[in-house]
């Protein structure tokens, strides 16, 4: 996409409601969580007792509490470039911060996830991005090499492009993601998943701000590759198309992927190097570039760190 005389957010940063959720910012696993920034070779954080003196009974139900309630909490921050500068001499150029609250209990899952968007070029250029909070079940398995997972997703439309431009009050949504056990056919250190997820959109009104049919519902499916090439270094990609379907059934479709490099440097920090070919979603002039490896256009590249801290 290229950069018009007066500085705005990429295309991915799509308003809709819909957050296409930084690659980066997702950990693939057998469980693949809504929302986690942790790599999947980290190790949980052992929390040492201070208390030692506590009598059997009262040790045994304070271990009890630990395994029935886990805390945790995630952040990250990237800076995205441009792969290439426009003909008009363009490149944008952003920071994208999220943060991941979460608590395990029994066999549920709640996460919560809180986008911000920051130019780099343009002072005050910033903003909320629409953010979400999710409640999985503990992945079922089904035969010995395949797990299947529910998750329920509800969105807080807070850029002004979701609620001014598309009228979006808010989003519910549904996902199945279907994992294979690779443990069991003999690949421990590969992760594959697919998932396919629905979500409603919820309007003020039936057009948006140009007088075009707001959005009804969208379908989203999602294919995840993860390699653990060493106990600290990762590789991980996705491939992600989205059909959004407007109240008057017009359908646009959308597709992104990523390919990105994680290491994971102690329990706490991670920090990773990306690609992604994702800018234009929904627009169809750049339909066709999403679906190269690499586009001047569409591409960019990202760096960055995460944090994760655990109560257990």
């Amino acid at each position: 996409m290229a950069q018009t005389d007066t500085t705005s957010l990429p295309e991915k940063y799509n308003g809709f409601g819909l957050p296409n959720t930084k690659f980066k910012k997702v950990q693939i696993t057998n469980e693949p969580k809504e929302i986690e920034t942790k790599a999947a070779t980290a190790k949980p954080v052992e929390i040492k007792k201070v208390n030692s003196i506590l009598k059997p009974s009262l040790q045994s139900a304070e271990k009890q509490a630990e395994k029935s309630v886990k805390l945790g909490f995630d952040i990250s921050a990237s800076y995205n470039l441009q792969s290439e500068k426009q003909l008009d001499g363009s490149q944008y150029r952003y920071l994208y911060y999220e943060a991941n609250p979460k608590i395990q209990f029994s066999e549920y899952t709640i996460a919560g996830s809180l986008y911000f968007y920051q130019n780099t070029d343009k002072a005050g250029d910033n903003e909320w991005d629409d953010s979400t909070v999710a409640i999985s079940h503990k992945a079922w398995n089904t035969g010995n090499y395949f797990t299947l997972m529910p998750v329920l997703i509800y969105g807080f439309p807070l850029s002004t492009k979701s609620r001014e431009f598309a009228k979006i009050k808010s989003t519910a949504g549904a996902s199945l993601v279907l994992g294979l056990n690779m443990a069991n056919l003999g690949v421990p250190q590969v992760i594959l998943n697919y998932s396919l997820n629905y979500t409603k959109i919820f309007t003020d009104s039936d057009f948006n701000s140009k007088n075009e049919p707001t959005s009804n519902y969208r379908l989203r499916q999602r294919l995840n590759f993860g390699y653990s090439i060493t106990e600290k270094f990762s590789f991980k990609t996705r491939f992600q198309f989205d059909s959004l379907f407007a109240k008057d059934d017009f359908v646009t479709n959308a597709f992104l992927h990523y390919e990105q490099l994680d290491y994971s440097i102690n329990d706490y920090l991670q920090v990773f190097i990306g690609h992604t070919n994702s800018n234009g979603l929904f627009n169809p002039e750049t339909y066709q570039n999403n679906l190269k490896l690499f586009d001047s256009n569409t591409s960019e590249y990202y760096i960055g760190f995460g944090l994760s801290f655990k109560n257990y």
